[in-house]
């Protein structure tokens, strides 16, 4: 069974901003092609912020829970 949550956050529905306030860190700042769902969105800022923060936990938690979006 997966663990959804990060820091008492659901990565199911978070968003970077949500993970920002928690963890007192700045949000990435990312594009996207415009025809890119508003999920696949959350989910690679996410990604991004996870990255760019260095946070490999959340890292490894993000890529168990969409294995097909980061590889």
């Amino acid at each position: 069974m997966e663990n959804y949550f990060y820091k008492n956050i659901d990565l199911r529905v978070a968003t970077q901003q949500d993970l920002s306030v928690i963890l007192e860190m700045p949000i990435s700042l990312v594009s996207f092609t415009p025809d890119i769902s508003e999920d696949d969105e959350r989910i690679g800022a996410l990604f991004s912020f996870a990255d760019l923060n260095e946070l490999e936990d959340l890292l490894e938690q993000l890529r168990a829970i969409y294995p097909t979006y980061y590889q």
